[in-house]
């Protein structure tokens, strides 16, 4: 991680933030450090030397908590009964990536008290700049309390070698199979979750309140944020969202795959989420599974940095895709990101526009110009704010986009040369280091 950072100095792409996923951890167990790897001592080291240059530093933390005596955040939750439980009344036991785990109750009286110290340890361990709470869907590798009745020191079987323990399916139980067909490509309704008809504190099946396990985790972590540094605006990124998320919390789309279909796609689940109310929210740039290209990835620079929350992350089995690996990729960044950079008063400027008015800081044409049919299906456009259009190029191999213009006056970013819109195509010019940026007149 030290080298990625000083990689980024040396070829001169701004970088705000470190971001570390679960190989920080000891197993990867929650508020844990790996001494081999990621020893505490020098992760300190890494985070006052982000500090000294203004940098960031963000980890990941799951909601899933290994079931395990010796591991002292599992014990001291048991002790203030804070997680979800099955019917009968014992703990509901799925499997994520420590193994065997259970998952925070946040209906449970004691819970926050229980978090707020969890994280309050951790903070003094290492006072860290924001928090990345994934896989809080929540989210479990097996169907149902698989770890039920299991040795406390059993290491299951990692799904992706074999698949892990399930259950039969009570198909007359209308909480596991409701009256009507999910149409996903799921056996049944609580793969890859917590079963529906696990139990939380006020006696309310999972199956009525999944939905808000998400929010419920971020409004958690974002009060202990507030509480621990009163002076610091809270930054939180969450997978999981939910009506009233995004005045807690930030949003990334997902594990999405390094393919031009998911560069498109972007476009269309960044404006989604600004207009559900998370108005900072963007994709994982160059993708996060499957191997990236160069060309792939310079497009995807040149997108992601308008993406209102902007990061490049990729799965850890995959070859490295930070934008200094490739001539053009850099080259493609630093241009970008500069006219990001030039434009952080605007953007400001329409966060705060968000905060009073709900308005997306990315935005469809449509939202602007609601009247032209034109800009009705228009998803490969994106408006920053009301008056920067950025118009990415999309399909491999291209050098020349085809831009939309509504009426008006539109001034090239890069040398003020005067587009007049007549609601319109036009073709313009698009070398693979560029990305066409106007701004409305």
């Amino acid at each position: 991680v030290n080298q990625v950072i000083a990689n980024y100095s040396a070829a001169r792409i701004p970088l705000e933030a470190a971001w570390t996923d679960i190989e920080y951890m000891d197993s990867t167990r929650d508020f844990t450090f790996d001494n081999a790897n990621y020893p505490l001592d020098k992760m300190r080291k890494q985070l006052d030397y982000l500090h000294a240059r203004g940098q960031k530093m963000v980890l990941i933390t799951d909601p899933a908590i290994h079931v395990n005596d010796s591991y002292g955040t599992y014990t001291r939750g048991q002790e203030l009964d804070v997680f979800i439980k099955n019917a009968d009344g014992s703990e509901y036991i799925g499997q994520v990536w420590p193994g065997y785990t259970t998952f925070p109750d946040w209906f449970a009286p004691n819970v926050s008290r229980w978090w707020n110290d969890e994280l309050k340890r951790y903070f003094e361990a290492l006072p860290i700049d924001g928090m990345w709470i994934d896989m809080n869907e929540p989210a479990s590798f097996c169907i149902g309390s698989c770890g039920s009745g299991r040795p406390r020191d059993e290491v299951p079987t990692p799904p992706w070698v074999a698949k892990p323990p399930g259950r039969p399916l009570d198909r007359n139980n209308r909480l596991l199979v409701p009256p009507y067909a999910i149409n996903n490509h799921e056996t049944e309704l609580s793969s890859k979750t917590v079963e529906t008809i696990a139990v939380h504190a006020n006696g309310v099946a999972e199956y009525h309140v999944h939905n808000l396990y998400g929010l419920m985790e971020s409004r958690a972590t974002y009060d202990f944020l507030r509480a621990y540094r009163p002076n610091v605006r809270p930054f939180v990124l969450s997978r999981s969202t939910f009506a009233g998320s995004g005045a807690l919390v930030s949003h990334w789309t997902g594990d999405n795959a390094a393919t031009w279909q998911d560069l498109h796609v972007s476009i269309a689940s960044t404006f989604d989420f600004g207009i559900f109310g998370i108005p900072m929210v963007g994709a994982d740039i160059c993708g996060f599974y499957r191997n990236t290209t160069e060309e792939l990835c310079a497009r995807w620079v040149q997108l992601g940095a308008f993406y209102p929350f902007s990061r490049s992350h990729n799965s850890r089995w995959l070859r490295p895709q930070e934008p200094y690996r490739w001539p053009s990729v850099a080259e493609s960044a630093r241009r970008a990101l500069g006219v990001r950079y030039a434009l952080l008063s605007y953007i400001y400027t329409c966060y705060q526009n968000a905060v009073e008015r709900g308005w997306p800081v990315a935005r469809p044409l449509v939202f602007e110009y609601p009247h032209m049919t034109e800009t009705a299906g228009n998803d490969r456009q994106m408006l920053v704010g009301d008056s920067i259009l950025v118009s990415p190029v999309l399909l491999k191999g291209d050098r020349s986009v085809d831009a939309f213009f509504p009426p008006g006056r539109w001034f090239d970013w890069y040398n003020h040369s005067l587009i007049d819109g007549i609601g319109a195509n036009v073709t313009l010019d698009a070398p693979l280091e560029h990305i066409n940026v106007h701004i409305r007149g």
